[in-house]
């Protein structure tokens, strides 16, 4: 599932111009971010090893986005 949202929104960047381009980075922070709280939600029901690379993974690609998302407001 990951996967194929991660797919979508980088094929929606990558086909974009402009400002579209500001939107769909925009998009990506927020699906990475909503990951990354989710894995920390559902910490309980799950095997340690698996919530930190839930967590590690998006935690990572929302790090990633938010850089470049603040590079776009600041340019």
């Amino acid at each position: 599932m990951f996967a194929a949202r991660e797919i979508a929104l980088g094929a929606g960047y990558l086909l974009s111009k402009g400002s579209g381009r500001k939107l769909w980075a925009r998009l990506g922070l927020v699906v990475d971010s909503l990951d990354t709280v989710n894995g920390l939600r559902s910490r309980p029901g799950l095997p340690l090893w698996v919530a930190a690379g839930a967590v590690g993974v998006s935690g990572g690609t929302a790090a990633i986005g938010a850089a470049k998302v603040a590079r776009d407001i600041v340019r």
